[in-house]
C-alpha cells in the first residue's frame, strides 16, 4: 500500500501492524478497504470507497475479537458491497449521525461467520442501481442487524426490479436478526 494517504487505486488495510484509522483527507478515496483486526474509528471525515468494504477477523476466538469500526458522526460511502463478518468475526457501528452507504450489506457472510451492525441516531443505506440483495443477514453464518435510539436502515434507489429487500438466516443454518427499537428507528425500502 501507499506509504502516504490512500488514494483511488490503493487498497485500505487495518491490521495491527498496520493500519489507516485516521481519515485527515476529506474526502478519502480508496478502491476497496479492510478492515481485518483491532478498533478502527472514523470520526470527522468521508471515506470514499470504489469498490469493497470489508470488515473481517478471520483469525478472531470469538465476537470480543472481532474487527471493529466505528463510523462516529462520519460518512463512509462503499461503491460496492460491504461485508461485516465473512469467514471470521466483524462488528459495524454508526453513531452521532453517521452515515454509511453499500450496494448491498452481507451480515454473517460465509458459514461460522458472525457479524454485528448497530445504527444509533445514525443511517445506514443500501443504495443504486442493481442493487440486487439489499440486506443479507445471516448469509451463511450469524448475523445481527440493531437499530436503537433513531437508527435508520433503508434500500434506497433501488432500480433491479424491486428485489432487493432484507433476507433474514438466507440459507439453511444461517440465522439473521433484524432488531428495531427506541424512539424514531425505522426500516425502509423505498
Amino acid at each position: 500500500p501507499n506509504r502516504g494517504l490512500p488514494d483511488r487505486a490503493d487498497d485500505a488495510f487495518s491490521t495491527p501492524v498496520e493500519s489507516y484509522i485516521t481519515i485527515v483527507q476529506s474526502p478519502s478515496h480508496v478502491a476497496n478497504v479492510f478492515f481485518t483486526d483491532g478498533n478502527v474509528s472514523i470520526a470527522g471525515g468521508t471515506l470514499n470507497v470504489g469498490n469493497i468494504t470489508n470488515i473481517d477477523d478471520a483469525d478472531a476466538v470469538g465476537p470480543g475479537d472481532a474487527a471493529s469500526v466505528t463510523v462516529d458522526g462520519s460518512i463512509v460511502d462503499s461503491g460496492g458491497d460491504a461485508v461485516v463478518g465473512d469467514a471470521g468475526f466483524g462488528t459495524l457501528t454508526i453513531e452521532t449521525s453517521g452515515s454509511f452507504a453499500a450496494r448491498n450489506l452481507f451480515i454473517g457472510n460465509d458459514a461460522g461467520s458472525t457479524g454485528e451492525v448497530n445504527v444509533d441516531n445514525a443511517t445506514l443505506t443500501t443504495d443504486g442501481p442493481n442493487s440486487g440483495n439489499g440486506y443479507r443477514i445471516g448469509q451463511q453464518g450469524t448475523g445481527t442487524l440493531n437499530a436503537p435510539g433513531g437508527g435508520l436502515v433503508q434500500i434506497a434507489n433501488d432500480t433491479s426490479g424491486g428485489i432487493a429487500d432484507f433476507d433474514l438466516g438466507v440459507v439453511a443454518g444461517a440465522s439473521g436478526t433484524l432488531n428495531i427499537s427506541g424512539a424514531g428507528s425505522s426500516v425502509i425500502a423505498e
